[in-house]
């Protein structure tokens, strides 16, 4: 299937990009702590592989178009609810033009 070929191919390519920025010291190799590795391995599963499957599903279900349309408009969207429903985050006036301008494009 398309989600085992990406994840075949992003656990080929990735040990040897990452070895190859080492060894020319593009960026350094550290290892990361134990609760740190707790934490990638959480947004690995729910925040990429979940958000993955999600529109993999979609776009089967879907026209491509539709469900990048959808996907387009959640930054906007997400970005409105915290602003207005939430009252978590303030955007300023010019992020407002930018969102309703993606917006108005979909």
């Amino acid at each position: 299937s398309y989600m085992g070929v990406t994840g075949l191919l992003a656990l080929t390519a990735a040990p040897a990009l990452l070895y190859t920025a080492d060894a020319f010291a593009w960026e350094r190799f550290v290892a990361p702590s134990p609760q740190v590795f707790a934490a990638l391995t959480a947004n690995a599963l729910f925040g990429c592989t979940l958000a993955n499957y999600f529109y993999n599903s979609a776009l089967l279900l879907l026209s491509p178009l539709v469900a990048n349309i959808c996907l387009s408009l959640s930054i906007p969207l997400s970005a409105l609810i915290d602003e207005f429903v939430l009252g978590q985050h303030r955007f300023s006036a010019a992020w407002m033009v930018g969102a309703s301008t993606v917006a108005a494009a979909v």
